[in-house]
């Protein structure tokens, strides 16, 4: 079985708030900006998270893995039962340049905290949790000034007191201690293999993965 996460809801709370201030400062520098306004382009297809989140999965062990569209086709939950979230970890998927390989864990973020960022080109929300993080990346949070680049809130987690509402719409659950992910606010349109898409159009994208 995965090992338990050591750390408790308060100190995974003073972590995400922790990150949150640093990058609210550190996406005003230059080479953040600079990264930030070529994000849109850095993936060509609109259905690489997919690939990324299994990726993921597997380097942290996992040995079952789920894929749940939400009745109304507005939400993707995505879960695995692999090693549980740490701090650097939640740094990584914040972080550009931060990749957590080198701790010996073998859990990867994809090249240098990109991979992940994959999946704000479907969606405009992502909720991560277990029974300790509970957190998100939300566009709705985004600048909070004026100087602020538009895709600033990939880089700023929110701590959340509970899973969104959206994650008790799905048909089946899963235990606590598994890694939830929970896509929301699916983005219209996008260019790629999958072609262009609707609110509805990314459930054809995981046919036969649930």
């Amino acid at each position: 079985a995965p090992p338990v996460s050591l750390c408790s809801r308060t100190q995974a709370k003073a972590v995400i708030q922790g990150i949150h201030r640093y990058y609210s400062r550190q996406v005003l520098e230059p080479s953040i900006r600079g990264f930030l306004s070529i994000l849109e382009k850095t993936f060509p297809r609109n259905d690489l998270y997919l690939f990324e989140l299994l990726q993921n999965a597997v380097d942290d062990g996992a040995m079952k893995i789920c894929f749940v569209a939400s009745p109304n086709g507005q939400a993707l939950m995505f879960r695995h039962n692999g090693r549980p979230f740490a701090a650097l970890d939640c740094l990584g998927l914040a972080s550009v340049g931060l990749s957590t390989k080198a701790d010996g864990s073998r859990r990867t973020i994809g090249f240098m905290g990109i991979g992940f960022k994959a999946v704000y080109k479907r969606f405009a929300k992502v909720t991560v949790y277990n029974e300790t993080w509970c957190f998100s990346f939300a566009k709705c949070a985004g600048a909070t000034s004026a100087m602020e680049p538009l895709h600033a809130w990939v880089m700023k987690p929110i701590w959340s007191d509970a899973p969104p509402s959206a994650a008790a719409s799905f048909r089946t659950q899963a235990p606590p201690s598994w890694c939830h992910f929970v896509l929301e606010s699916p983005i219209s349109g996008g260019s790629g293999g999958s072609g262009t898409k609707g609110t509805n159009g990314f459930n054809s994208s995981f046919t036969g993965l649930t």
